[in-house]
C-alpha cells in the first residue's frame, strides 16, 4: 500500500518523520539572590549593598517624620511614654464637658497639611458622628478646678453654668495647641492649652479662667500638675479674689470645687462649714 492510505495503516511509531524526540529540560531558576552575588561578584555584593543602605536612609527619616507629626491619635489610650511633656499636639476641640475639661480632636501637621483651611480637612464641618467615631482625647486642664455641674446625681455647684459658658467661649470650635502631663484616675489627660489671637497672642486658657474668676486652683495633693506656671497661676487668682469676680463674688458662702466634691462624696451639708 502506498500513498497516504499506507502512513495511516502503519502509524507514527513506525514513520521515522512523525518519531517524536524528548529534550532535556532545564532547570527554572529559582534564586531569589542575585546570581552574580552567589558567584561571589565583589563589584555587584557592593552595588546590592548600597542600594539597600540608601534605601534604608530614605526611609527611616520618612518614618520617624510621619511618627513625629503626621501620625494621628484618635483616643487617650494611643498616647505613648514620650507624648507626654516633652511635645505638643494641635487640635480642635468639638465639645466641652464642664469648667475645666473639653474633648480635643488631634490634626497632625496642623494648617501646613490642610487642617483648618483646605477643603475636606475642616474638623468644623465633619458630622458629629464622623467625629465620635474617628475618636477624640479627653483632656482635664491642669493646675485649675471649676464648680461642678450636675452629675452621677450630685446637685449641681453655684456658677458652674457660667463656668461653662466661659470655658465654650475660650475654646469650643477652635483650633487649639496643648501639652499632656499625664492620665488621670478617670482616663482623661491632664494636661494645658493654648491659642493665639490675631496669629501672635498666644492665650493660656488656665489662665484665662483664673482671670475671669470662673475656677479656683486645685487643691488636691496627690498628682497635681501645674506645668511651668504655678506661680503666675497663683498670683492671677489671688487677683481674681481680690476683685470678687465670678465665682468670688460669694465671699464668705463661697464653696470651693474642692470642698464641694468631698461633701457630695460623704453626702454632707452643701453649706460652708466655718473654719
Amino acid at each position: 500500500m502506498s500513498g497516504p492510505w499506507s502512513l495511516w495503516a502503519r502509524g507514527p511509531k513506525d514513520d521515522d518523520n512523525t518519531r517524536e524526540v524528548s529534550q532535556p529540560v532545564e532547570p527554572r531558576e529559582t534564586l531569589t539572590i542575585p546570581t552574580e552575588i552567589q558567584r561571589g561578584h565583589p563589584i555587584a555584593a557592593y552595588r546590592y549593598g548600597a542600594y539597600g543602605g540608601l534605601g534604608v536612609m530614605v526611609c527611616l527619616p520618612l518614618v520617624l517624620l510621619y511618627n513625629r507629626f503626621l501620625r494621628r491619635i484618635p483616643r487617650q489610650e494611643y498616647l505613648r511614654p514620650n507624648d507626654f511633656r516633652k511635645r505638643t499636639f494641635y487640635g480642635y476641640v468639638p465639645s466641652v464637658g464642664d469648667g475645666d475639661n473639653f474633648h480635643f480632636f488631634h490634626t497632625p501637621g496642623g494648617r501646613l497639611t490642610g487642617w483648618g483651611w483646605l477643603q475636606g480637612r475642616r474638623v468644623q464641618d465633619f458630622p458629629k458622628p464622623l467625629v465620635r467615631e474617628k475618636g477624640t482625647i479627653h483632656l482635664r486642664l491642669a493646675a485649675i478646678d471649676a464648680p461642678e455641674m450636675s452629675h452621677f446625681g450630685k446637685p449641681e455647684q453655684p456658677f458652674a453654668p457660667e463656668a461653662l459658658a466661659a470655658l465654650r467661649k475660650e475654646v469650643l470650635g477652635k483650633y487649639v495647641r496643648v501639652r499632656f502631663f499625664r492620665r488621670d484616675q478617670y482616663d482623661r489627660v491632664v494636661g494645658v492649652a493654648w491659642y493665639y489671637k490675631w496669629w501672635f497672642w498666644k492665650t493660656d486658657v488656665c489662665m484665662a479662667m483664673l482671670k475671669k474668676g470662673m475656677a479656683g486652683m486645685y487643691e488636691g495633693t496627690y498628682n497635681v500638675e501645674f506645668g511651668d506656671r504655678e506661680e503666675e497661676y497663683r498670683a492671677a487668682e489671688k487677683r481674681a479674689k481680690k476683685q470678687k469676680v465670678g465665682m468670688w463674688k460669694q465671699g464668705k458662702a463661697l464653696v470651693t470645687p474642692g470642698e464641694w466634691k468631698t461633701r457630695t462624696a460623704v453626702g454632707g451639708s452643701f453649706k460652708r462649714i466655718p473654719k
